[in-house]
């Protein structure tokens, strides 16, 4: 490395020297980095740092080759001693102050941006540290390399201290490094704007989707409030209108029933779609179901009325006798203007009559519209048939007083259609001598019945036994008396044979599951000459088979046996 004696004088000026090193800036331009503000990787420029480090690298040659391998760990070991707030790690060449990668692939993003900005401020940081050590220790180094010069003259080869190279190897390796440094922070000026721009753009995106989101939140809230108070609004209308359509209905219903004559105590009112009792006894007609019905409140089998029944009593009984109430005819006579009607009680008549109805008019057409109108109203579900019944007031007769059809509107009340309706006269003997007399009458009847049917039994009983005059038991046992299916005793190989003089037949496992009854009783009709065995399975060891044979007429046992214990036979022939 050779360096001309006025570069490198003892008696060059600080400023001078420096212009040397940091080629091509001059004393002043040093003197005014010195003296600025900001960074000093910003007040170098890049060209002289790369002049600079040619310069320094022709003389680690020198240095390298007077110690062969060099000295390298005493050398910085020194150097970090004497210069701490660099690492020895970069003096070695390897990173110091290291970019993100994104810096050294060209692919930043804003999510990079703050690691960026914390590696420019360590950047700065370590540049500054390099360059105030060389600041510092500038007349030192001026020192060592006047050493340098005069040992290359005197003994032409390196001669000097190990301070000295600590010193010139420092001065070199730091230029080195705040080249490598200006090139990364100057890489780093020009991404880094970008990055805050673009950042800058992304927090503002942000805010303004925060502030769409908290625009939207309150919109939702709003419109939930106002949801909430319209569904509040409407709940209470449709309170209101629950209690209106309430309140009209009573209304309806209480003239309803005072039209029909319900403030008189004791007229019934029945009104169709209830399901009526059902009776033990059948009768023939209406009237005897209201007489039947009312046997427990006023009959007491020797013609005279209870004293204590309650007009209550009479009209619950009345009521379950009537349901259910309904039309079986409404058909519209359009000569007439008026329907021809029918209504039954359970399933007998109660009565028939016409209905008639004020908005019929003379006009045919219209009047068949009208007509076809309300008949198909009346058959609906709205429909209603409402019939009031009179009780006298010596609770001796039932009469029927009125009767109505009513469409009923469930939405308007007050719009429900009532037709009136005008039936055949009836009356009902509801005397405790009528009604006693129809329950001895439905008595007799029942008994004359039962006898007729026990009658029936009785000679079809007989047929068969003419046929078959006995009958078989055959039940399977198993300890101490217990039953069990007769399935039970035939497994696996046990069968039942009965002989007649129309020849034999087998009945096996499966036969028997049709004969046996609930209990596992096999039963077989057996004619007056037969023979029957019994065999049980292998899988009976510990069960009996029981046979027994009864007469059909009677049920009078004739012969029983018994037998335990696997492929066991019993066997039995008629006299």
């Amino acid at each position: 490395m050779k360096l001309s004696a006025p570069k490198w004088s003892l008696t060059m000026s600080r400023a001078a020297l420096m212009a040397v090193m940091l080629l091509p800036i001059n004393a002043a331009a040093i003197d005014e980095a010195a003296s600025a503000d900001g960074p000093a990787s910003e007040r170098i420029g890049l060209k002289e740092l790369e002049d600079f480090k040619a310069e320094c690298l022709k003389y680690e040659s020198d240095f390298f080759s007077y110690n062969q391998s060099g000295p390298s760990e005493v050398f910085e070991g020194t150097l970090q001693y004497k210069w701490s707030d660099v690492k020895r790690s970069y003096i070695k060449g390897v990173d110091y102050h290291r970019p993100p990668s994104c810096l050294e692939d060209g692919d930043c993003e804003v999510k990079d941006l703050e690691a960026l900005q914390e590696w420019q401020a360590n950047a700065n940081q370590g540049f500054n540290e390099v360059f105030n050590f060389i600041d510092v220790n500038f007349n030192d180094m001026v020192e060592a390399t006047n050493s340098y010069i005069d040992a290359r003259r005197r003994y032409k080869r390196m001669q000097v201290t190990r301070r000295e190279g600590v010193l010139l190897y420092s001065f070199c390796a730091g230029s080195r490094y705040m080249l490598e440094v200006k090139q990364q922070l100057q890489s780093a000026a020009a991404v880094v704007p970008k990055l805050e721009e673009e950042q800058r753009a992304l927090i503002a995106e942000q805010k303004r989707q925060e502030a769409l989101r908290q625009q939207r939140e309150a919109e939702r809230k709003a419109r939930l409030e106002r949801e909430a108070e319209q569904a509040r609004l409407a709940e209470l209308r449709k309170e209101q209108e629950a209690k209106r359509i309430a309140a009209e209905t009573e209304t309806f219903y209480a003239n309803l029933k005072s039209q029909l004559g319900a403030d008189d105590e004791a007229v019934v009112l029945v009104k169709s779609g209830t399901a009526g009792s059902r009776w033990y006894f059948d009768v023939d007609d209406y009237p005897s179901l209201v007489q039947l019905a009312l046997h427990d409140v006023v009959g007491t089998g020797n013609g005279s009325s209870k004293a204590t029944s309650q007009l209550s009593a009479y009209k619950e009984a009345i009521t379950s006798a009537s349901q259910p109430l309904r039309l079986s005819r409404f058909a519209y006579d359009s000569e007439q203007g008026l329907f021809n009607v029918a209504v039954k009680a359970g399933r007998f008549e109660l009565q028939q009559g016409i209905a008639l109805d004020p908005e019929l008019i003379a006009d045919a057409q219209l009047a068949r519209e009208t007509a076809q109108a309300l008949e198909q109203a009346v058959k609906s579900e709205a429909g209603e048939v409402w019939v009031a019944l009179q009780i006298s007031d010596d609770r001796q007769l039932l009469t029927l007083r009125d009767a109505a059809i009513v469409v009923f509107d469930d939405k308007e009340p007050e719009a429900s259609e009532v037709v009136p309706l005008m039936l055949e006269p009836l009356q009902v003997n509801i005397s405790a001598q009528a009604v006693n007399a129809n329950y001895r009458q439905l008595v007799a009847e029942r008994k004359q019945e039962r006898e007729r049917q026990r009658q029936r039994e009785l000679a079809a009983q007989r047929r068969h036994a003419a046929e078959y005059p006995y009958y078989a038991e055959i039940s399977c046992e198993v300890g101490h008396g217990g039953s069990v299916s007769m399935q039970a005793c035939l497994a696996d190989g046990g069968d039942i044979q009965v002989t007649t003089k129309s020849g034999t037949e087998s009945y096996g496992i499966v036969d028997v599951y049709r004969l046996e009854d609930r209990r596992g009783v096999v039963k077989i009709d057996l004619p007056a000459v037969f023979n029957i065995r019994v065999q049980n399975g292998s899988d009976a060891d510990y069960m009996r088979s029981r046979l027994v044979v009864k007469e059909t007429i009677g049920d009078v046992q004739v012969k029983t046996l018994s037998v335990t214990g696997s492929y066991k036979t019993m066997q039995l022939t008629s006299q």
